[in-house]
């Protein structure tokens, strides 16, 4: 089976090395900023939901761009262009913009929301 790294384009792993520097990761960097700032609250609309589980629970943080960066490090970095979600809303989206569907909701027991 092919790992998730190996499907990446070049360009895609290079984007992806701006996740590894000091000032998103450490503590107090800009992912922490934004989580408080946001009130480790899912800001998605219609979400809400408390930022609290640990990966890859349905509420743990996401840090979110707002704009692709598309590796521009300033705008990776850049705080109005980040927005917290629950890892739900935000893999939602990513399957969404990626695929132009709509992965289901999760609820926070792991499984699939029904309406």
């Amino acid at each position: 089976m092919t790992g998730r790294r190996s499907q990446r384009s070049a360009e895609a792993t290079a984007y992806r090395s701006l996740y590894n520097l000091q000032a998103w990761r450490r503590r107090g960097g800009i992912r922490e900023q934004v989580l408080i700032r946001d009130g480790y609250t899912c800001k998605a609309e219609g979400c809400g939901r408390l930022l609290i589980g640990k990966p890859p629970a349905p509420d743990s943080p996401v840090v979110h761009h707002l704009q692709d960066h598309q590796g521009d490090r300033g705008l990776f970095l850049d705080p109005a262009n980040l927005e917290a979600r629950c890892k739900a809303c935000h893999d939602r989206h990513e399957q969404q913009r990626a695929h132009g569907t709509l992965a289901p909701a999760i609820g926070v027991d792991g499984w699939v929301i029904t309406d």
